[in-house]
């Protein structure tokens, strides 16, 4: 469709923090829209969006695997409440770039209190805590 945006954008302000994370041991073999997936993650997850002001390139839609647009897709269809929400392209890249505008804060936030090595296990530890959690609540479901 001609008619849709062929990249994500990032707020001008953004770029120097992403070049930094970037760099961070962590994420030294992370690309652009990974360490924006993560920040989208983030500021969803703390149900946080702030609008782009000024507007940045930054991943071009075509980097982004199956996996990545199922998250994009999802937290569009879970804001709207609408499974056709996800025909809306611009609108959807609109509401992930609102997260990941949020997220990115929180995450510089959490990387500058501690060293990255205590980030990195902070996040190993909470990755592992949430997988837990999600497969005790998902077998409560089941029966």
């Amino acid at each position: 469709m001609a008619n849709e945006p062929d990249r994500i954008y990032i707020d001008k302000n953004d770029k120097a923090i992403y070049e930094r994370i970037e760099k961070a041991n962590i994420f030294n073999d992370k690309g652009n829209k990974d360490l924006f997936i993560y920040a989208m993650i983030i500021g969803f997850e703390q149900r946080l969006k702030e609008a782009v002001s000024s507007k940045l390139g930054f991943v071009r839609v075509d980097y982004f695997n199956d996996e990545d647009m199922a998250l994009i897709n999802s937290l569009a269809i879970i804001e709207s409440k609408d499974i056709d929400m996800i025909s809306e392209r611009k609108t959807v890249y609109q509401l992930a770039e609102e997260y990941a505008h949020a997220g990115l804060k929180i995450l510089n936030d959490k990387l500058e209190k501690v060293p990255y090595e205590v980030f990195e296990s902070n996040l190993e530890l909470e990755i592992i805590t949430k997988y837990e959690a999600f497969l005790k609540a998902s077998s409560k479901s089941k029966g």
